[in-house]
């Protein structure tokens, strides 16, 4: 019995960026490739998406001018 694959975190489309590669052993502003591979910007065999290294969104800014008659029942 086969098991079944489980999809990617976040979509099949992920383009490749060395900030994100698990191969990283910089920072997310200056990644350096811990196998000494070509640069930003080229095309990485090697490549492997850790999504641990990506910061996520900053959270929407609340709406606080409530009117007092939406708190009636």
């Amino acid at each position: 019995m086969r098991k079944k694959k489980n999809p990617p975190l976040f979509g099949q489309s992920i383009p490749q960026d060395c900030a994100y590669c698990y191969h990283n052993g910089g920072s997310v502003e200056e990644p350096v490739c811990t196998l000494r591979l070509p640069g930003p910007g080229g095309d990485c065999r090697s490549y492997l998406y850790d999504p641990l290294l990506r910061e996520p969104r900053s959270t929407p800014p609340l709406r606080t001018n409530f009117d007092p008659e939406e708190f009636k029942l």
